[in-house]
């Protein structure tokens, strides 16, 4: 069925050779060893953190100061939006390799409004009055505004522009 989805994994078993449904891909099994390996190491970050929830880097050997560097990494880019300028292809050491040059476009800075979120995105920071009148008078639209997008909504920070001012609103 052409508008059925198909996951790199189950891609990888349908054109296995195998005639067991359930052996599994190599492909599997390093997604598997290295779920476990992330799980396991994430589970001795935690581990080493104080009662206070922090983590004291200097204390961690290098294989855990790595992964924590890595982790922290991934927070910072989770989810975000790039425009890829340029890729480059590479031969050095008669080994080819890829690299490419990319603009952050905007990163995630929540993933669901609260109402002061909401103010801020439907309104700007200029416009949210501490004025009891002009409150009321957009309260409606606030409402209308958090029942459409309150509880599932990607909100993204995009380049230093223009911060105080309304969002722009992708639906």
């Amino acid at each position: 069925d052409p508008n059925t989805t198909v996951s790199p994994l189950s891609r990888s078993r349908s054109s296995s050779s195998s005639d067991d449904d359930d052996t599994p891909t190599t492909l599997e099994l390093w997604y598997r060893r290295a779920q476990t390996m992330v799980e396991r190491d994430l589970q001795s970050l935690s581990e080493a953190a104080a009662v206070d929830g922090q983590i004291d880097a200097t204390s961690l050997d290098d294989d855990m100061a790595e992964m924590l560097q890595l982790y922290l990494d991934h927070q910072e880019t989770w989810q975000e939006v790039c425009l890829v300028l340029e890729k480059k292809d590479q031969q050095q050491q008669q080994q080819p390799t890829e690299s490419s040059s990319a603009l952050v476009l905007n990163r995630p800075m929540a993933l669901k409004l609260t109402e002061n979120l909401g103010q801020l995105v439907l309104l700007g920071a200029y416009r949210m009055d501490t004025d009891k009148k002009k409150i009321d008078k957009r309260r409606p639209s606030l409402e209308k505004f958090m029942k459409a997008f309150g509880p599932e909504c990607a909100v993204y920070i995009g380049g230093p522009d223009d911060q105080d001012q309304p969002a722009e609103l992708i639906h």
